[in-house]
């Protein structure tokens, strides 16, 4: 079980998340700043910064599936059941997905030549604008993969509420069991009292006995010797 300490997925797969998010965000910097200079030294920068959110993100993402995996062996070690292992490689599956299409269009961005606009796939422009205007069209997105955000926190919520659900009938399985078993040994304490007592009163009735029989053959050892006495006087008088 999950025992009595947080589940980490949840927390694992909320970060992943917002990585996701930041490598949009710097897929549609990258390409800004490539389109306004290529001699512009931050074009190297966050071309490095890209990549690096991308391997970490493929890194995290390997280590999380790692971890569904290990519980999958034994899901009720954990508190879980077969359903919730299921949603979980559901989760993952999404997320290994969106970063898959979040690395393909990296590549595209970092390959693309200098002089090329802003690629529309980095963020939605809206279409009623016909400048472009692509810093409100990424704020609507990024409302949009906040409110997305959200929706998946609530989700994995509940899914933290179905775990301590489980743990909590676990606890009141052991309880009962506990309690069984404290009763169980209630009732040995009581046998081994009992026992006790009557190997106490037998060891008295054998001392009770043995005194009686030593108290019977002294008092025949002195009628013996007393008639010995008698007897010997008797031969003095006579001789």
């Amino acid at each position: 079980m999950a025992s009595s300490t947080t589940d980490p997925f949840h927390p694992a797969h909320t970060d992943l998340l917002q990585s996701l998010q930041t490598i949009s965000s710097l897929i549609s910097s990258h390409a800004r700043i490539a389109s306004a200079s290529s001699s512009n030294p931050e074009v190297k920068e966050s071309a490095s910064d890209l990549r690096t959110a991308i391997s970490d993100a493929s890194a995290d993402l390997t280590d999380l599936q790692g971890s569904v995996d290990a519980v999958a062996k034994a899901p009720q070690r954990f508190g879980l059941d077969d359903a919730e292992v299921q949603r979980r490689r559901g989760m993952v599956a999404d997320v290994s997905r969106r970063l898959e299409g979040l690395r393909v269009e990296g590549e595209r961005v970092l390959m693309a030549p200098s002089s090329a606009p802003v690629p529309q796939a980095a963020y939605p422009v809206d279409s009623d604008d016909e400048a472009g205007a692509p810093q409100d069209g990424y704020e609507e997105w990024e409302t949009q993969q906040q409110e997305q955000l959200f929706s998946e926190q609530d989700v994995q919520l509940q899914g933290v509420g179905h775990t301590i659900g489980n743990l909590r009938v676990q606890a009141d399985d052991m309880g009962r069991e506990i309690g069984q078993q404290t009763m169980e040994l209630e009732e040995v304490d009581n046998v081994v009292e009992r026992v006790g007592g009557k190997i106490k009163t037998g060891r008295e009735r054998v001392g009770d006995v043995l005194r009686r029989g030593e108290e019977r053959c002294g008092g025949c050892c002195i009628g013996v010797l007393i008639a010995a006495l008698i007897v010997l006087l008797i031969l003095a008088l006579v001789l």
